[in-house]
């Protein structure tokens, strides 16, 4: 189970907040009415699931030589306005 810290607490005792994350869990800290989790990067890397770098997501786009990726505008269209 999480503690609660206070921030002042939580900074003079940060070793101590940091070795409880690893054994018990996620740590609860308070700065008046903000509230922060300290949790371990393992438990962190599986909240934020496997989801891919855009580094990765941009190295893997297909091979586009060959494909025309010129812009075709269409012909205008006229009307007529009456004014």
């Amino acid at each position: 189970m999480s503690k609660v810290w206070k921030l002042a607490e939580a900074k003079n005792q940060l070793s101590e907040v940091l070795n409880l994350t690893l054994k018990t869990g996620e740590q609860e800290i308070t700065r008046r009415n903000d509230r922060f989790v300290v949790l371990s990067y393992e438990r962190y890397q599986q909240l934020r699931g496997n989801r891919p770098t855009l580094k990765s997501l941009l190295v893997s786009v297909p091979n586009m030589d060959g494909i025309d990726l010129s812009r075709q505008d269409p012909e205008p269209s006229s009307r007529n306005i009456q004014f």
